[in-house]
């Protein structure tokens, strides 16, 4: 259904090839299909291949991820998108009977509380746990009586630390909920949007009076099957990224160009690529990160770029650990832990996965694989060379382990500026984004509405059912089934 050739107007030109920029190009090649007409489009990605953050490599009888290593059943266009790939038979479930997470503070790890629904943990949890004093636990025990902040107005936002801070107390926040929350986005907590992250713990509060109201009313409630904490794919997430580029005509594929310039023009816009060529389409698809969409929209609209460029990211670094199962003292007995910093403590490790534990398929029988994630949370500062970074991690690693002797594996993945921040007014900033596009022209990916592959693969259905529209193409009815439901786009 593609007829691309380069230097002409395409219908569609799609810039980045991550998850996002896949996920765009799949619907746009499915739409054309199930209408019976042909799209001219092209991805064009500045790297040799396609699936950005998605890396998954086999190393001896380590499956290691780099990147993303699974997706959760709550938020389901990933899962749907999988089914509709024909991965169903490829889908592995975590293995929830070892789904303890613990948090390591003073040389010790300490189990976390088994129920965090919304962050509202049971009192025999709180009163048991030596994670807390007495007066922290006095004072978590209080959350049902504090009252709700009231909303000021339809964007009212606050900090995540400022709404623990409220709801749980000053060590409710540092000791749970803020290195649980704010690792997820590699967030300062004391800068994150509650609105944009956490939405639903605000609308907890407002419509039951506190988070453990919410949370009894919610228990009550429910009578939904309990469904796998996570998804992921047998051979890793790259499997998925592969099953996407195989669906997709490889002539449409411009792998290894980065757009340097993109200028309107009559009729849509001109890209200017970095051999020099000019092409032009009528619509673009910016599912790239939005430093790079503020340089491209700058001859488009500076204010607009500007907005962009407002969205800061920070680095990351993950370390992948194989040992030997006899080198590991402790048992991982767990999906892993997050490290609490202490007053005046320096670490490097932020948390770390027990990835032979969480899934099967990682490694075999006499080995364990772990992987940890190195930084500051919410921190611009570039992380320490490879072999200075790498020994801090393994001395600390080794504490908590108890390991008897080096690991025989190690595997760093830098992501430097990979994480886009959600601050407070974050939702307004993207809404400023979104309603000031010029026509022709959509944003997908993770620095609007969520980092997690399920939210860059429903910005990228949501952007491309305005392009098809645009176009003048019925949408596609729905993005696939999860449990027997169907999932919208």
């Amino acid at each position: 259904m593609v007829n691309v050739t380069l230097g002409r107007m395409w219908n569609v030109a799609i810039i980045g090839g991550g998850i996002a920029g896949l996920a765009a190009a799949y619907r746009v090649e499915k739409a054309a299909e199930a209408a019976g007409r042909p799209i001219s489009w092209c991805l064009i990605e500045g790297s040799p291949r396609c699936g950005g953050k998605i890396v998954s490599e086999r190393l001896g009888p380590f499956l290691v991820e780099g990147g993303p290593d699974a997706v959760i059943p709550q938020k389901p266009w990933a899962l749907s998108l999988m089914r509709d790939l024909g991965l169903e038979d490829r889908l592995l479930s975590s293995n929830d009977t070892d789904r303890q997470t613990y948090v390591f503070s003073n040389g010790r790890l300490i189990p976390l509380p088994s129920d965090m629904t919304l962050m509202a943990p049971g009192a025999r949890d709180i009163l048991s746990s030596p994670l807390f004093s007495w007066p922290g636990k006095m004072r978590l025990l209080a959350e049902r009586w504090i009252p709700a902040r009231q909303r000021r107005s339809e964007n009212d936002d606050e900090s995540v630390a400022d709404f623990f801070r409220r709801r749980l107390g000053q060590e409710g926040l540092e000791r749970l909920a803020g290195p649980l929350l704010g690792h997820i986005y590699m967030a300062d907590v004391e800068r994150m949007s509650l609105n944009a992250t956490y939405p639903k713990l605000r609308m907890a509060e407002l419509e039951a009076g506190s988070l453990t109201a919410a949370k009894a009313q919610l228990l009550t409630g429910s009578r939904a099957k309990k469904r796998p904490l996570f998804w992921s794919l047998r051979g890793g997430m790259r499997e998925l990224a592969d099953a996407l580029v195989a669906r997709l005509p490889p002539e449409a594929l411009l792998t290894g160009h980065r757009v340097r310039n993109l200028d309107p023009v009559r009729g849509g816009y001109q890209l200017t690529l970095d051999d020099g060529s000019t092409h032009s389409a009528e619509n673009v698809v910016l599912a790239v990160p939005s430093f790079v969409a503020a340089e491209l929209m700058e001859p488009v609209d500076a204010e607009l770029a500007a907005r962009f460029a407002a969205i800061r990211y920070v680095s990351l670094a993950t370390l992948s650990l194989g040992f030997q199962r006899e080198d590991i003292g402790r048992q991982l007995d767990g999906f892993g832990y997050f490290a609490l910093k202490e007053r005046g403590e320096q670490r490097t490790v932020l948390a770390s996965t027990w990835t032979s534990t969480k899934f099967d398929h990682r490694t075999d029988e006499d080995h364990v694989l772990v992987r940890l994630f190195l930084g500051e949370p919410g921190s611009d500062e570039m992380l320490a060379e490879d072999d200075e970074l790498i020994a801090n991690a393994l001395r600390e690693v080794s504490e908590v382990l108890q390991t008897r002797a080096a690991p025989v594996m190690k595997r760093l993945h830098r992501w430097p500026r990979g994480y886009p921040q959600y601050e407070v007014g974050h939702r307004e900033r993207v809404a400023a984004i979104e309603s000031g596009m010029p026509p022709g022209l959509v944003v997908a990916g993770s620095p609007y509405h969520g980092v997690g592959l399920p939210d860059c693969i429903h910005s990228a259905e949501k952007a491309t059912a305005t392009i098809l529209e645009r176009l003048g193409l019925p949408p596609l009815h729905g993005c696939g089934r999860v449990d027997g439901a169907a999932v919208a786009c």
